[in-house]
């Protein structure tokens, strides 16, 4: 089994960002974008996936999509349209459909940071 996992932050305040819809899709050749999975960050702004190796295609890329523009509903704005950043699409090539893959976010309303561990390999 593969683990697509992530740490979302809240970069105004420094907070755990729960609730924010995670999924996770194979991009086709034809534009087509092949969902693998979807979930929720939990209260500490975690999430983890664990996915059968059957369902990645290590020779296309995938994105990892976080839908952020709910999250800040309430929070550091009020008004939907002042949140730029309200979709945040990650490509990765997840070349080993085996691997632990780790994938932790910081966000504001208006930009984002991400860094990606180096895959754990296999045991196999």
């Amino acid at each position: 089994m593969a683990t697509i996992s992530t740490h979302a932050l809240n970069g105004v305040d420094g907070t755990h960002a729960g609730g924010i819809s995670v999924t996770l899709f194979c991009l086709l050749d034809d534009g087509y974008r092949k969902p693998i999975f979807g979930g929720e960050t939990d209260s500490r702004g975690r999430f983890s996936q664990a996915v059968d190796p059957k369902s990645i295609d290590v020779t296309k890329p995938h994105e990892l999509a976080f839908s952020t523009s709910a999250y800040w509903l309430g929070r550091a704005f009020d008004d939907a349209e002042q949140v730029v950043a309200s979709q945040i699409a990650i490509r990765l090539k997840l070349r080993d459909a085996k691997a632990r893959y780790h994938v932790p976010l910081i966000i504001s309303p208006h930009s984002f940071s991400i860094w990606v561990s180096l895959p754990e390999a296999s045991d196999q």
